[in-house]
């Protein structure tokens, strides 16, 4: 509380004097400061146990108010192409500053920064490499439910950090259809749980949909693998010893991992996994797609899907695009890996597996579309059509 308290008295000297100040102290922040120069700050991202380097951060700046500051990272090029999400209100809306916002004087990425012309009158901007989705934005959402008595959650395990993750569990528990979904196995990739996010909230609806999937499909998801990942504001990716979706092993150190494990191990013989693990890809590409498995079945079973959810996205309003022109196949040049400890992985192991597939959603555009967590959602609703288009067929082989 001492520590909290003096923060919060320098940062409101800050602004009374115009000082620019730069915060981390609050869930999901990362960054490391290196210096500040007048109105000119230099960040890196904040790897911690991360082997290699990544792209995330996320930070708020006070005192800027009337001003134009400028953001460079040290040696990182960690922009986006529509550059930064920002927010003016302590991270309750978020917008992107805009493609204009970035600039890369030379080839150098010591050059690399962003723009932004504070508006007056604002305390505080808080900057992230991606529209973040929390804790706080799931609480939001299952406000709107937790008094339905089909939306349920349970404590799915406690973490290595002591937090108690939980999933969903939504549907019939006796349809032999089981379909797994898993977001922020790599906390880092907030963009997917606002996916994730809209399927579910389809399968709440009253829908035809959404009652088909209810009263056909048991549904279990997990909203944050890597929860303590989240809290802090980690990257996820490449965590030493290895990240959560490389612990899909005879071993996993990870207990939401074990606990995922253990709950699919108990489906019985005659039951169908659809098993989805949702992703963002690299922080520049535009593009989602899925990975197909190696197994001929199951990747005809994941074309089939692609397909479908193809045709849903091009008739749907307001969701993002998607081409499967843009999928990846097993042992294509970006996908010829022999680790074999990741969900999908696991999941193609079992003998029920119907769908075991990664799908990548990207960041901040896709094909042209700009992304916001509204089109996130509705893309969501129409993975959950595609879906229930998917089961249907099942049901006329």
């Amino acid at each position: 509380m001492k520590n909290l308290t003096s923060l919060l008295l320098l940062l409101s000297c800050a602004a009374a004097f115009g000082q620019i100040k730069v915060s981390t102290d609050y869930e999901g922040a990362n960054a490391i400061l290196r210096k500040i120069d007048g109105t000119d700050i230099w960040i890196k991202p904040d790897l911690r146990d991360t082997e290699g380097w990544w792209f995330y951060w996320n930070m708020e700046v006070y005192g800027a108010a009337g001003k134009k500051i400028r953001v460079f990272f040290e040696n990182d090029d960690a922009i986006g192409n529509q550059g930064p999400a920002y927010s003016l209100d302590g991270g309750k809306t978020w917008a992107w500053l805009g493609a204009d916002s970035y600039a890369r004087p030379d080839k150098s990425r010591k050059s690399a920064y962003f723009t932004h012309d504070v508006p007056q009158g604002v305390s505080s901007v808080r900057y992230c490499f991606s529209i973040p989705y929390t804790l706080k934005n799931f609480k939001d959402f299952y406000g709107k439910l937790e008094d339905n008595p089909g939306f349920k959650m349970g404590k799915l395990a406690t973490t290595l950090r002591g937090n108690d993750n939980f999933y969903v569990s939504i549907g019939n528990r006796d349809a032999p259809v089981k379909i797994v979904m898993l977001a922020r196995q790599h906390c880092c990739e907030a963009s997917a749980s606002y996916l994730l996010e809209g399927i579910l909230a389809e399968v709440m609806s009253e829908t035809p949909d959404g009652k088909f999937l209810r009263e056909n499909a048991e549904i279990f998801a997990v909203p944050f693998m890597d929860l303590d990942g989240v809290r802090a504001g980690d990257q996820g990716k490449s965590r030493r010893p290895h990240d959560h979706n490389r612990d899909y092993s005879p071993n996993p150190i990870y207990p939401s991992v074990r606990a995922v494990m253990e709950r699919c191990a108990k489906y019985g013989v005659e039951d169908k996994i659809i098993a989805i693990d949702f992703h963002c890809p690299g922080w520049r590409e535009r593009k989602s797609y899925f990975y197909y498995p190696a197994n001929p079945r199951l990747s005809k079973n994941v074309a089939r899907l692609a397909n479908m959810l193809e045709g849903k996205a091009k008739a749907a309003k307001g969701a993002l695009p998607y081409n499967t022109k843009n999928d990846i196949p097993y042992g294509s040049k970006s996908y010829n890996s022999s680790n074999k400890s990741s969900f999908r992985d696991y999941i193609n192991s079992l003998g029920n597996a119907e769908i075991a597939t990664t799908f990548e959603f990207a960041y901040s555009d896709t094909l042209g579309e700009v992304f916001t967590p509204q089109k996130g959602r509705n893309f969501g609703r129409v993975f959950a059509q595609a879906i229930v288009e998917y089961i249907r067929s099942m049901e006329e082989k």
